[in-house]
């Protein structure tokens, strides 16, 4: 039971698992609290080879005690970089070195991983022709509500529709919510940017948000029109996944807002990002 994946089937498991005594295990068992953190990580002693040569060795009392040790609690702490007055917590956050459609799959299952931690169970995916949205599904599979996000109508050239009628309705059939609203950062300012040249204020903050790189803003411009759309709530955390320009390489856990309380919104992790952009 190796890969990724598979792992995150059972993170609501309580598990004990056994390292080696190695310099890799540390992190491997950092890693897999990350994807299992109901788990109970203990580490053999480093004279034993395996658990059956404690088993051999020392007998099943040995055994037993060894996986039932009362400083295990505090160890799986220590892995998971958690103080124990619980002043901070050590969150991972991937960095990609590029923007782009490259990071899609890495930014799903990072935001598929800490989903599982946190019990999140609404993501937003911003998809203009529906690949990434696809790809969102089949990962995140029935567990979750996921939301697909989509260019206005009439982004690229009026009346025009990215996303597919036949793809729509196929994400809707595989249980997906499909919305195409009006742009939080793009709506009447935009068009008086366009005719006068002048940038209006909901402009301004999209380009603030660009410090972060496109996909933060992204993510935070769907909360918003979700939020609106009465499809998320202010009161429940959700991650919200953005991208730049095609696929997504962006994943935030944010606590949403509705447009008019734009203030309201807070930006609870970065769960990845771009670092060069």
């Amino acid at each position: 039971m190796t890969g990724f994946k598979q792992l995150q089937l059972f993170s609501d498991i309580n598990t004990t698992i056994c390292f080696k005594n190695s310099k890799d295990s540390e992190l491997a068992a950092k890693n897999i609290l990350e994807i299992l953190p109901k788990a109970n990580i203990v580490t053999l002693p480093i004279e034993f080879r395996d658990i059956n040569h404690l088993l051999v060795e020392k007998g099943q009392e040995a055994v037993k005690s060894f996986l039932t040790k009362e400083d295990k609690v505090d160890k799986e702490r220590e892995l998971k970089g958690l103080k124990k007055d619980n002043t901070f917590e050590v969150v991972n956050c991937r960095y990609f070195p590029n923007p782009g459609p490259d990071n899609t799959e890495a930014t799903l299952e990072a935001a598929l991983e800490r989903a599982n931690i946190l019990k999140i169970k609404k993501i937003l995916v911003s998809s203009c022709t529906g690949k990434t949205a696809f790809k969102a599904v089949d990962l995140f599979g029935h567990t979750f509500s996921l939301i697909i996000v989509t260019h206005v109508t009439g982004f690229k050239k009026p009346d025009h529709q990215e996303l597919a009628e036949k793809d729509r309705k196929l994400l809707l059939e595989m249980g997906a919510v499909v919305l195409t609203a009006q742009h939080a950062f793009g709506g009447v300012g935009r068009a008086f940017r366009n005719k006068t040249g002048t940038y209006q204020i909901d402009e301004v903050i999209a380009y603030t948000l660009r410090t972060f790189g496109q996909g933060t803003k992204v993510a935070i411009e769907m909360a918003l029109m979700a939020t609106d759309a009465g499809l998320i709530r202010t009161d429940e955390d959700v991650i919200s996944i953005g991208g730049t320009a095609a696929g997504v390489d962006t994943a935030l856990l944010l606590k949403p807002a509705h447009t008019q309380n734009f203030f309201d919104i807070k930006v609870k992790e970065i769960i990845c990002k771009p670092l060069d952009f």
